[in-house]
């Protein structure tokens, strides 16, 4: 579901402002931006993370 698009719940009108405003600051789309840049190479290193071995813990004991 994309950021702003209606949903099956209500939101308060405050709720609402603050989503609103936030999505609106130069800032935070700024973050998003770079999120959504930086995608595919953050996926790469989870990626490499998970496929490093973990010790044996408790191995032989």
């Amino acid at each position: 579901m994309a950021l702003g698009a209606s949903t099956a719940y209500n939101v308060s009108p405050n709720v609402k402002l603050t989503y609103d405003r936030l999505l609106n600051n130069d800032a935070v789309k700024k973050g998003l931006e770079f999120i959504k840049a930086d995608d595919a190479k953050a996926l790469a290193e989870q990626k490499q993370i998970c496929e490093i071995p973990s010790p044996p813990f408790l191995a032989g004991t």
